[in-house]
């Protein structure tokens, strides 16, 4: 009994401790290939009482899971508008060009966005998220506007459909990992557009499990104790 009692009395302090418990995470198949599936895999190997859980979903379903609490923190490109929610800066990739390997400048080491004005464009939906938006800007201010062929709302769907045929894309660097086809991905100079990638979460959760993942990403990033949290 008194062995029991003893094993309660730790799992508690455990729980209160953040070192017990579940942290439910929204994100991208994009994000996940960025570098975020490593992170989360050295986390959970540190902290094996801590469920760690991953939803993909779109942007938009993200913050509405953090606002209503279904989920504890979301991995964004976009920044929350709601005073609700707090986010901190994670890390940046570039996006680059994708084609296939028969496109007429596949063999080229780096490529503009201009180059690709007379190609047809599978892109993100621009209504879809903020980051949807900055990609689709950044076409058109290379001073003309994508003939769209596709739209999808996950950067990870763009490679699949560009094997297919259906045009060029341009997507994060990381949808390059694991990515097979007959696909090259090209640097885009100069200029590359950059995407940053936010941690969102509610800024009033005092979860300790989710304070503990917090505090342990932002050693791995290099952030300080408090990281670069705003509320919006």
């Amino acid at each position: 009994m008194l062995d029991q009692y003893e094993r309660s009395i730790e799992e508690i302090r455990e729980i209160e401790r953040g070192q017990d418990g579940t942290v439910e995470i929204g994100t991208t198949g994009s994000i996940l290939r960025g570098g975020l599936s490593e992170l989360l895999a050295g986390f959970a190997a540190t902290h094996p009482k801590i469920t760690l859980r991953i939803h993909e979903q779109s942007p938009a379903a993200q913050i509405t899971e953090v606002l209503s609490r279904r989920t504890d923190v979301s991995f964004n490109r976009s920044v929350p508008r709601d005073h609700e929610l707090a986010y901190e800066y994670a890390w940046q990739e570039e996006l680059v060009a994708l084609l296939r390997t028969d496109h007429r400048f596949a063999e080229r080491s780096e490529i503009s966005i201009d180059d690709l004005r007379e190609d047809h464009h599978v892109v993100l939906r621009p209504d879809s998220s903020d980051f949807a938006a900055y990609v689709m800007s950044h076409i058109i201010s290379a001073g003309f506007r994508p003939r769209i062929s596709q739209q999808v709302t996950d950067a990870q769907s763009i490679p699949s459909l560009v094997a297919a045929g259906f045009g060029v894309g341009i997507v994060p660097a990381g949808i390059a990992k694991l990515t097979s086809g007959p696909l090259v991905f090209l640097p885009i100079r100069p200029d590359p557009p950059i995407s940053a990638v936010y941690i969102v979460y509610h800024h009033q959760d005092q979860a300790p499990s989710l304070q503990l993942f917090l505090s342990e990403l932002r050693n791995k990033l290099g952030r300080g104790p408090d990281g670069m949290s705003h509320v919006s």
